[in-house]
């Protein structure tokens, strides 16, 4: 062929690939089969909380019962997204402060010179919110370079009062309720 302004040699791979992959080259004129690039989707799981849940004021860090979901790496260079919707009733003038844990260790470890380091925060507004349920949400990349199983989780917060997780305040006869999820998205590398 004309075009290329030299003769270009290209190595044919000894064998054929195995279905889905694609042929590539190493830039030297070497071709092989491998993997589409980084990026693919190669699944999606997902936790979610229908039920309420109340954590008591002033108690740290609680996880939230049924926002935790297990997965196991299929490659160590890949990646988690984590992606979080929290419903949730808190009294007027307070912070609500959520984290991601992998087991019992932190993973969104915010860098602050004081105060809360949360993943997700938001603040009450000052007016009586007795009818609202807040819908916050969030997304963490989350990176483990292994194949091991890791367990999601995510925990609340609540500063001086009652963290209601989707009901509008701690009483069992609210009316107004919601739900939470959390998903894993693992990404090849």
């Amino acid at each position: 062929d004309s075009n290329p302004a030299s003769d270009v040699t290209l190595k044919l791979p000894q064998a054929d690939g195995s279905t889905g992959q694609f042929m590539k080259t190493d830039g030297s004129g070497n071709l092989s089969f491998g993997a589409a690039g980084g990026g693919k989707l190669v699944r999606a799981l997902h936790a979610f909380k229908k039920d309420t849940q109340t954590i008591a004021a002033n108690s740290g860090y609680t996880a939230i019962s049924g926002l935790s979901k297990s997965i196991t790496m299929s490659n160590a260079n890949n990646k988690i997204i984590i992606l979080v919707t929290i419903s949730y009733g808190q009294s007027a003038n307070n912070f609500a402060f959520f984290k991601l844990y992998d087991g019992s260790s932190e993973i969104t470890d915010a860098t602050s010179t004081g105060g809360s380091n949360a993943f997700i925060s938001n603040f009450v507004h000052p007016q009586s919110i007795t009818n609202c349920v807040i819908q916050v949400s969030g997304s963490y990349e989350f990176s483990p370079n292994d194949t091991n199983e890791h367990t999601i989780n995510l925990y609340g917060n609540p500063s001086n009062s009652t963290l209601s997780i989707n009901r509008r305040d701690a009483s069992a006869s609210s009316l107004v309720t919601s739900t939470s999820g959390l998903t894993l998205l693992e990404v090849a590398a």
